[in-house]
């Protein structure tokens, strides 16, 4: 800032402001005084600023303006370049703007005080008058355009073209033949770099699939791209990336199931996402080295160089899968469908007495239903083959599967058969009473199931309930063995086990008291698994509440524990366990590892109220495993 710059500032003389500055102000006014001291403090003023910069011109100074240092992506790349200017002798002034104007001219008044060399601002343009400044004061300066919308489409600093080819590449070569963008310009250059990459990739550009942040709610863009079959989304930022995570598991879906998602990451942050996120990075430490050696340039001949573009790494993580295999894991659950009363008491009571109800909830539930719902959530195929009532439970029921992206075309309705209720009385320590009305559940005929025979042939894995007619029961696991379906079996603790099914079973899932049913007698639980294992069956898992689980193949016994929870309400974690072993069992993965994560599912379904509502996500399971591992570790 010059004498003449601050007077008019001040609007005072040059005169006033020279007896200020020299102490010679005894007939100024102490208001005027002050005001004058004011601004030359806020702008840096120093006198004879131009004759010390003539006579002492290295100072060894840089400055660099950031619009905010606290923001990851600033703070790294400033962090490289103070390193790579401290190897030259140089030291960094780093100022912030907050995307003010009047910021920015004030960051560049206590710059040009501190007499820096040269001025490196990270954001594409500085305001005119900020540019007249500095060529006023010989200071050369160079900005760095870091978004794709500001960038020179002539002349990039960075390479958003290729970063762009790299990915709509890797989604083409997954399978993907359409896809979708949601970037924070709809019509900025983004979109004209992305248009080129479709073309080039082979891909049909649809301008309708391009959707701008801010215009349309996350959750409206993947309610349009269910409709139109699209999925696979590239993003802008992290930012738009974790509200469309967010909103695909707030619908129960899954990523990358669901939807393949690829973000442009500018602050490093792929990693904190769960699953990992596949991401375009910038490279902060590259990027900071050819920064740097253009300043030295500059500082060191006076003369000007260019930028080489620099390129964006592309980083796969786990948020992508082939197209292809959408929904490979084909689970067909069949049993009872029905509605859970529950009760809220303070202890459960013996014959004769009354028990007080605190509270009273009804909502889906069944077997069947929770199984199918929680094979869904943990990204497997799940399909149900059941009846329900022609009436308006029925249809509630039926509407809820299919929400729940259950694939609902085995269920049949019967006119003369009514919903089934199971009344579940539970205490605040967990503990709970069943009481069930069997309902359309007798209605699960062989006829029905010939009927929806290419449903459950198309399966991997069925998981099943003693709960409907024996003799549906024996058709269906002579049927399964007869075309390799892996059954597991979660038997019922009102009703026997008929022992010809045993012998037809891959797996058999009794909790304790199921065990000693269907095994009675002395013995320990390792004696009567085994027991049941030379019966017939392949495997069995007995659960064992807060103790966990035990697994035997009758050669040897295994146990696992439950995790650590505060646990409100146990009736869905049966299902959520058997849920979990079937989808992880059938992604190829061993026994051992979907016990583990069948394990935690139960226990985190047990720190919430209801069956469904209690059962977890694929997100939930994985975020719970990794916070166990890292504890283990």
């Amino acid at each position: 800032m010059t004498i003449k710059e601050l007077a008019k500032l001040a609007d005072v003389s040059i005169a006033t402001v020279s007896k200020i500055m020299n102490n010679k102000d005894e007939n100024i006014s102490p208001v005027t005084r002050e005001k004058v001291l004011r601004i030359a403090q806020q702008h840096n003023y120093s006198p004879y600023a131009k004759a010390i910069s003539k006579a002492f011109p290295k100072t060894q100074l840089v400055g660099v303006v950031v619009p905010d240092i606290s923001d990851r992506l600033y703070a790294s790349v400033v962090q490289y370049l103070d390193g790579y200017a401290m190897e030259q002798g140089y030291s960094l002034v780093v100022t912030s703007t907050f995307g003010d104007v009047n910021r920015e001219a004030l960051s560049i008044d206590s710059l040009l005080g501190k007499r820096v060399e040269y001025i490196l601002f990270l954001y594409g343009r500085i305001e005119a008058a900020s540019q007249d400044k500095l060529r006023e004061h010989n200071t050369p300066f160079y900005c760095v355009p870091f978004g794709p919308d500001e960038q020179d489409e002539d002349k990039p600093v960075l390479d958003f073209q290729s970063a762009a080819e790299e990915a709509v590449s890797f989604l083409s070569g997954l399978g993907f033949e359409k896809m979708a963008a949601v970037l924070r310009e709809k019509d900025g250059p983004l979109c004209r770099i992305l248009h080129r990459s479709m073309e080039r990739n082979k891909i049909v550009f649809d301008e309708s699939l391009i959707f701008e942040f801010g215009e349309q709610e996350p959750s409206e863009v993947l309610e349009i791209l269910a409709k139109t079959g699209v999925k696979a989304v590239v993003v802008q930022d992290t930012e738009i990336a974790r509200l469309i995570y967010s909103c695909v598991y707030a619908r129960h879906m899954n990523i990358p199931g669901d939807l393949s998602v690829i973000s442009f990451d500018f602050g490093g942050e792929g990693h904190t996402f769960l699953p990992e996120l596949c991401t375009l990075v910038l490279p902060h430490k590259e990027l900071a080295k050819i920064l740097w050696d253009t300043v030295f340039h500059m500082v060191s001949t006076r003369r000007e160089q260019g930028i080489e573009p620099v390129g964006l790494m592309f980083k796969e993580g786990k948020s992508t899968a082939r197209s292809t295999d959408r929904h490979k894991v084909k689970i067909c659950v069949i049993g009872g469908v029905n509605l859970d009363v529950t009760f809220l008491v303070d202890e459960i009571l013996g014959s004769t007495e009354t028990m007080t109800i605190h509270e009273r909830s009804i909502l889906p539930g069944g077997k069947a239903g929770n199984q199918a719902i929680g094979v869904a959530r943990l990204d497997g195929a799940a399909s149900i083959i059941s009846i329900l009532s022609n009436d308006m439970d029925g249809k509630n029921l039926y509407n809820n599967l299919a929400a729940n992206n259950v694939d609902v075309s085995g269920i049949g309705f019967d006119n003369a058969a009514s919903t089934g209720i199971a009344y579940i009385f539970v205490t605040k320590s967990a503990e709970y009473l069943i009481g069930y009305y069997q309902g359309t559940s007798d209605s699960i005929s062989r006829k029905h199931v010939e009927e929806c025979m290419d449903i459950l042939l198309s399966s991997e894995y069925c998981l099943l309930q003693n709960s409907i007619p024996d003799e549906t029961l024996l058709f269906i696991t002579r049927l399964c063995r007869k075309h390799g379906i892996r059954i597991i079996l979660k038997p019922s603790g009102y009703k026997m086990l008929p022992p010809e099914v045993l012998e037809e079973l891959y797996m058999l899932v009794p909790n304790k008291t199921e065990l000693n049913q269907i095994m009675p007698g002395e013995g320990s639980v390792g004696e009567k698994a085994a027991a049941l294992i030379a019966g017939g069956a392949r495997y069995v898992v007995v659960t064992l509440g807060e103790e966990g689980c035990y697994f035997t193949d009758g050669k040897a016994g295994k146990e696992y524990p439950a995790i650590d929870v505060e646990p409100i309400d146990t009736t869905g974690a049966s299902d959520a366990f058997i849920s979990a072993l079937a989808v992880l069992l059938a992604e190829g993965e061993s026994i051992d590892t979907a016990i583990e994560y069948a394990t935690i599912a139960a226990g985190i379904s047990t720190t919430r109220l209801g069956a469904q509502s209690s059962l977890p996500d694929r997100y939930t399971l994985e975020m719970y495993r990794k916070k166990l591992i890292g504890r283990i570790s």
